[in-house]
């Protein structure tokens, strides 16, 4: 295959293009390739044609499906509308109805012929009976009849006060309904597709974006790469040599670097000009370190080990010192996760239970344990912004804090294949699944709705911390992919 590049213009699109590999067997000027094709190597111009017309075609159906849907939707809001205020106009009217009659009564009894009028002998035989009745208590009576009236007439307006704001209550829920349904068709009009791609010669796994620039950093059997997409175009660069990294954090300001690795060691590295040297090494686990974070404010290093145990590791300047070390798993950390708010930590293990741990005075102690609620073991943990729990077993399971603060399984996703990795992008809400492919679920308030499948056997993903991004190695040929999410 060779690498020459030669200019042409797409005789499809008529746009300037680069085409490798001109061993196709197609000819030179029967090639179309270019941004507007979507297509990543030269294609004869029959099949690019046929390429573009069926791209054409899907757009064409996906946008008149909106445009229908948005009309029915329309249609349904005046239905409701309409509905709406036919309900909303007979419940007043009976209202007022009420109100009316009521002004009515109170009047008459307000104006009613109760003054004492003496002027002849049966205005004092009325006065009599007045006071006979008062002294039988029947006056009182009365007063006592016209205030339970007044008190069931107060109970009946209540009630059509009621019945008129569950009127409002439900017609608002339907039209918040379709509100939500037009912003799924919004989201959903929004995928990752692939911008750039480039081959490596091994797989990397962990990858890091940094600080949302298109660049990041990624580990191989060999140490840490730094990768660069940035001015459309792909440059690799060694930075550390040490084999055998399972867990890497790049520092917010780009100057220090912290990995862990195989040799149950914690390794801090400063940035000297160009290059980067090993300042101090820690160890405080019998075996392969599989797991290291690190919190919001980098003042604190949670590793897990092969042997079972948690290490806490307190950051102090550019030093780690060993904090504490918990061992409650009976088997290997498999996964760690902070919480967004940094209340909590968890911890997974091939013992497949899930422990959940809080702060108390800078020590850390079991807030919540749950076990026989995974049949595999825990390959992956991460939290939402609500810091709800996502757990990767046999599926991924959801868990939500009670009244009580404790955690209930809420719902499941369920999975094809082994989790390898979870991502969660607090911008979009989108929760990304690495199993062979990629799928992207959208988080609702109370659903979690299917998104996008990105198809082929992948080894690693990473994205962006503003979900723009996503860089993903495939396993079969080691090539890597920069996505962008962008509108189809």
């Amino acid at each position: 295959m060779l690498n020459e590049e030669i200019q042409i213009a797409c005789p499809i699109h008529n746009q300037e293009i680069v085409l490798l590999d001109i061993q196709e067997g197609i000819l030179l000027g029967e090639r179309a390739c270019c941004k507007e094709c979507h297509i990543r190597k030269a294609y004869s111009i029959t099949k690019a044609i046929q390429r573009i017309n069926a791209l054409r075609l899907q757009q064409t159906q996906f946008i008149n499906n909106n445009i229908e849907q948005t009309l029915a939707d329309i249609t349904q809001i005046e239905k409701t509308i309409k509905e709406f205020w036919k309900e909303i106009e007979v419940g007043f009217l009976e209202m007022n109805k009420s109100l009316d009659n009521q002004k009515a009564i109170l009047k008459g009894q307000l104006n009613g012929e109760n003054e004492i009028k003496i002027k002849s002998l049966g205005d004092l035989q009325q006065l009599g009976q007045m006071i006979f009745e008062l002294e039988n208590n029947k006056l009182n009576q009365q007063s006592e009849i016209n205030q339970e009236d007044n008190n069931l007439y107060q109970s009946n307006l209540h009630n059509q006060l009621d019945q008129i704001q569950n009127i409002v209550e439900k017609y608002l829920t339907t039209l918040k309904a379709t509100k939500i349904n037009q912003e799924l068709q919004v989201f959903f009009r929004n995928n990752y597709q692939e911008i750039q791609s480039t081959f490596l010669e091994r797989w990397v796994d962990p990858i890091i974006f940094l600080n949302d620039q298109l660049k990041a950093v990624l580990c191989d059997f060999a140490g840490v790469l730094e990768l660069n997409f940035e001015n459309n175009q792909c440059l690799v660069q060694r930075l550390i040599q040490m084999q055998n990294i399972t867990g890497i954090y790049v520092g917010a300001d780009l100057t220090w670097i912290v990995t862990a690795g195989q040799d149950a060691r914690i390794s801090i590295w400063q940035a000297d000009n160009q290059n980067w040297k090993l300042s101090q090494q820690l160890q405080g686990h019998l075996h392969s370190i599989n797991k290291m974070i690190i919190n919001k404010t980098e003042s604190q290093v949670i590793s897990g080990g092969l042997d079972s145990k948690i290490v806490i590791w307190n950051k102090k300047g550019s030093k780690l010192e060993k904090h504490a070390s918990l061992k409650q798993h009976e088997k290997s950390i498999t996964s760690l996760a902070w919480s967004h708010s940094g209340t909590y930590f968890a911890s997974g293990s091939s013992d497949q239970n899930l422990i959940v741990w809080k702060s108390n005075n800078g020590a850390w102690e079991i807030f919540q344990k749950i076990s026989d609620k995974h049949q595999a073991m825990i390959s992956d943990i991460i939290f939402d912004n609500y810091d709800n729990i996502y757990t990767a077993a046999e599926n991924v399971k959801v868990w939500k804090q009670d009244n009580c603060q404790k955690y209930l399984l809420s719902s499941i996703v369920k999975t094809f294949n082994e989790v390898k990795k979870m991502l969660f992008v607090y911008d979009h809400q989108y929760l990304i699944i690495l199993q062979k492919t990629i799928e992207i679920y959208k988080v609702m308030k109370n659903d979690i709705v299917h998104k996008q499948s990105i198809d082929d056997e992948y080894n690693s993903v990473a994205v962006s911390k503003d979900g723009q991004y996503m860089i993903a190695q495939k396993y079969k040929n080691q090539q890597l992919q920069l996505l962008k999410l962008q509108a189809m």
